[in-house]
């Protein structure tokens, strides 16, 4: 099946936000650049990450909410990155049916692009894949968003992440390769978390245990990096 192709902004780094205005202003200038998709997923936001179990405020989804309006009269994708920390595989009950309202809320803003975030997840052994796995299948299941991309969580070949996170479970990549829908991307960093530019070779390693080409993830320049950063 033929994939996506996306040519975007993220807002995916750790730190200061941007603010509403600067993400209102956004449409106008990726209009003008050709870009076609932006993904809301700061990590300061909270409700997307450690705190996912907590809804956004209303008044907080309302600006949300028009954020998404101004990108879609624009033309431009608006997709939403979440990352349910502490959820291994299915979930139990309760934090299943808090997941879903979650999921809920975020089909309320937009359901064209949805994004799992497994990025800096302490590694859990073995059976890591295959637990990430069944979660996306549940999440897929409830949102049915019209695209989905999946950040595993070892996202590049830089050993900073395992020296970070612990070693990476054998056939990782692979297993998620085999066991994603075939229509579902996965965010892919390059040799380095922050690569100044991507190898041919790399690509060809990881598209070949992804079994897909990847989307790349472009964390050059960001502004949480120890090195590209103070």
């Amino acid at each position: 099946m033929a994939h996506q192709r996306y040519l975007g902004i993220i807002e995916g780094f750790y730190g200061k936000p941007w603010s509403w205005q600067a993400r209102l202003d956004y449409p106008g200038f990726m209009q003008e650049t050709g870009l076609d998709t932006y993904i809301y997923a700061p990590k300061s936001d909270n409700c997307l990450r450690k705190d996912w179990r907590q809804p956004w405020t209303e008044p907080f989804l309302e600006r949300l909410i028009d954020c998404a309006g101004s990108f879609a009269s624009s033309g431009i994708s608006f997709g939403i990155g979440l990352s349910p920390l502490g959820l291994a595989g299915a979930g139990n009950t309760v934090d299943f049916g808090l997941l879903t309202e979650k999921l809920q809320q975020i089909v309320s803003v937009s359901d064209a692009l949805l994004c799992i975030l497994f990025d800096d997840v302490p590694s859990t052994g073995s059976n890591m894949a295959s637990s990430q796995l069944k979660l996306c299948e549940k999440i897929r299941a409830v949102a049915n968003p019209r695209r989905m991309i999946v950040c595993p969580s070892y996202y590049s070949t830089d050993p900073v992440l395992e020296k970070l996170f612990g070693a990476r479970p054998p056939r990782y990549w692979q297993e998620f390769g085999i066991g994603l829908d075939d229509d579902v991307d996965i965010f892919w960093t390059g040799e380095r978390v922050c690569s100044d530019d991507y190898s041919e070779d790399n690509l060809d390693f990881i598209a070949n245990q992804f079994r897909r080409l990847p989307v790349l993830w472009d964390n050059y320049p960001v502004n949480d990096g120890e090195k590209s950063s103070r």
